[in-house]
């Protein structure tokens, strides 16, 4: 098991293939899903969103596409992931709206209100233990009334949805995932990381110590994934 500061070598060596294989083992369904956050950001003249674990920057593309007069960052560790982000990003002619930046999820640096927005996709896996200071830093950096979208896999509702999905994610994913990107071990964290995510009930206790009590979930594909709409003031 990777520790979670060694996350972003990980990242690094599978970066080249790693929008390819995301595509293919969540069959087409990350495209879906990212969409769907998206659709949680109002037509705004201006608006400021960061973008925490941002990867390749497929969220914010997916964002930039659908918004006008946004401004995007996106804030990752990985150097490979965000170097193939940059060329994606300038193939696409966003880079009037898209900067992306190496940086810590709990030490970003930004002042004190700076964004409206701030999205999370699939990185809370990867940042379990540090979890309770990112969304900390997330809260500080949030202007008055903003809000915070998390999307992130779940625990599926239906016991049949639930018991497919672990054959598939225990023992296809590595496999898949193995020979789709070269790095079989890779993937074998995948579905670790899913299993070590925080319980609900954990998570929405974390939420009240922070005191943020406005929290929305909308299970997406039978549970397998949720996003989380966390409205902070």
């Amino acid at each position: 098991m990777y520790l979670e500061e060694n996350i972003h070598k990980l990242f690094d060596k599978i970066a080249k293939r790693y929008d390819f294989t995301t595509f293919c083992l969540s069959l087409g369904l990350d495209k879906k899903w990212r969409k769907t956050l998206s659709n949680y950001i109002p037509q705004h003249p201006s608006l400021n969103l960061l973008d925490i674990g941002t990867g390749t920057a497929e969220q914010l593309i997916t964002i930039a596409n659908a918004k006008s007069n946004i401004r995007l960052v996106g804030i990752d560790t990985s150097s490979k992931m965000l170097n193939i982000g940059k060329k994606k990003i300038q193939e696409k002619g966003l880079t009037n709206k898209i900067t992306l930046i190496k940086s810590y999820c709990n030490d970003i640096p930004f002042p004190n209100q700076t964004f409206d927005y701030i999205t999370m996709s699939f990185v809370l896996r990867n940042i379990i233990n540090n979890f309770e200071d990112t969304l900390k830093e997330a809260i500080r950096l949030l202007k008055p009334n903003g809000k915070i979208l998390i999307l992130e896999f779940s625990k599926p509702s239906s016991p049949l949805i639930e018991n497919l999905y672990e054959i598939y994610a225990k023992y296809l994913i590595p496999i898949l995932g193995g020979i789709l990107s070269g790095n079989t071990v890779a993937y074998k964290y995948l579905y670790q990381s899913i299993k070590k995510l925080i319980a609900e009930k954990d998570l929405e206790k974390l939420f009240d110590n922070l005191n943020i009590k406005n929290v929305k979930k909308f299970p997406m594909n039978g549970g397998i994934t949720t996003l989380y709409d966390i409205s902070c003031n």
